[in-house]
């Protein structure tokens, strides 16, 4: 008798996730869930010190292995292969005018713009670019200038201008250490000076320029070239940097204060909302989202794949239930 009636029941379930059934089953389902959790807070669904706690607990436990940095690595050698054989240009699947405003956009970050731009101006690197430039405009100004350089002989000529700059007065036989070191030391207002130009640059209307040349540039680059400049050969010895930096991370607690800084900063603002109000405030509408639900679960599951697994699911789950009557 118990086994007629494990089968019945079994049979029962397997009718509500036929094909001609399932779609029906589903959306009832995602109807009742979401009925049920809409007039309740966020902090009794989701209670803040739980999610928080399984939070900390995964973050600590998560390790980024060899096998997930090969799997990394694999997906990111797919993706940038995939332009290999690309041959349109990037404009192609960007709008100019989303282009300038998202830009634009961007360059109203004023306070970020201008560390920046502070950071790059004043390193050395730039020091040393800058020197190199005014040192060879000012040799070549000399060189050229030089009435003895200007002869159609040409080359003996240009040697003998280096030889006149090197015996200039003061100079000490060593035009290029003097001049380099003159150029080091009276630079600073020089390095200001650009700082405020790039600033000047960024805040005018010359910005629509800069944003034009830019465009001119993704207008005649193509695609393919994207692969050219991330060479897949050095993405591995890139990702082994990864792991040490994230175990750093974990260990010196920042991980954890900016995950806590988060859900702490989410639960301060939302913690009272029930579920339907926080939907609301995301305009989602309950009935187009249980629809999109339905629909795409539908696809998912209706296969006899899904039915023989639910199948062994409930004569598993039933026999156990019915052997102990």
């Amino acid at each position: 008798m118990n086994s007629e009636l494990l089968q019945k029941h079994i049979e029962f379930e397997m009718n509500l996730v036929s094909s001609e059934n399932l779609k029906n089953t589903l959306s009832q389902e995602v109807e009742f869930f979401f009925n049920y959790v809409k007039d309740k807070k966020l902090k009794e669904i989701f209670p803040p010190d739980k999610i928080e706690d399984i939070s900390l607990t995964y973050l600590k436990k998560l390790e980024l292995s060899p096998e997930i940095i090969n799997l990394i690595q694999q997906g990111l050698v797919e993706n940038i292969s995939f332009f290999a054989h690309e041959k349109k240009n990037i404009s192609t699947y960007l709008d100019k005018e989303s282009f300038f405003k998202l830009f634009e956009k961007l360059l109203e970050f004023q306070v970020i713009r201008d560390h920046v731009i502070h950071f790059l101006v004043h390193s050395k690197a730039y020091s040393r670019m800058i020197s190199s430039i005014i040192y060879s405009a000012i040799k070549d100004f000399l060189i050229t200038e030089n009435p003895l350089a200007k002869n159609p002989l040409g080359g003996s000529f240009l040697k003998l201008g280096q030889d006149l700059l090197n015996n200039l007065p003061g100079m000490g036989g060593n035009f290029d250490k003097k001049i380099t070191e003159f150029i080091s030391q009276n630079l600073s207002g020089r390095i200001q000076q650009s700082e405020t130009h790039i600033k000047t640059e960024l805040s005018s209307e010359k910005t629509k320029e800069i944003l034009e040349e830019l465009w001119n540039f993704l207008d005649t680059t193509n695609l393919s070239k994207l692969q050219e400049a991330v060479p897949t050969e050095n993405i591995h010895s890139i990702l082994l940097l990864y792991p040490k930096f994230w175990e750093h991370l974990k260990t010196t607690g920042f991980i954890e204060k900016y995950v806590s800084k988060n859900i702490k900063a989410f639960y301060e603002k939302y913690s009272e909302h029930s579920m339907g109000d926080f939907m609301k405030e995301l305009s989602i509408d309950q009935t187009k989202l249980i629809t999109e639900i339905t629909e795409y679960s539908y696809k998912y599951l209706n296969t006899e794949e899904f039915r023989n697994y639910y199948r062994q699911v409930l004569t598993r789950r039933l026999g156990a239930f019915y052997a102990s009557l």
